[in-house]
């Protein structure tokens, strides 16, 4: 397809009441040029910069929902060290997993369990 009827089909396009009108017809001017000067079709344009601003929310609220996750385990780590609460414990297992559960004990300072002491030899 040449430049010429790749722009003339995009102009079609967004000249249609369409979805693709919708949202792409912004950037219209913008993407004829990129194919003009042969760069990739969403250069510089607005939903390119949209796409990316979502993906980098998402990124963080994705991180933060972690960090959130994190610092609750440590504090039902803390609760079922200081209750000796074992239901507390293997919920945080069931969360992490053993040997991230233990980790996380290890960093608070918490002594471990027979079991995770075992769990740990038996991964030697």
């Amino acid at each position: 397809m040449t430049k010429e009827l790749e722009i003339k089909t995009l102009t079609s396009l967004c000249e249609a009441d369409g979805y693709f009108a919708e949202y792409f017809k912004k950037d219209l001017d913008q993407m004829t040029a990129n194919i003009r000067n042969d760069f990739p079709i969403e250069t510089a344009t607005k939903f390119y910069s949209e796409a990316e601003a979502k993906d980098e929310l998402i990124a963080v609220a994705k991180t933060e929902g972690k960090e959130k996750k994190e610092d609750l385990c440590r504090f039902m780590l803390l609760m079922a060290d200081q209750l000796d609460d074992r239901d507390l414990d293997e919920r945080v297992e069931q969360e992490l997993g053993k040997a991230a559960k233990i980790k996380m004990q290890r960093g608070l300072g918490l002594q471990l369990s027979q079991e995770d002491i075992d769990y740990l030899i038996s991964r030697l």
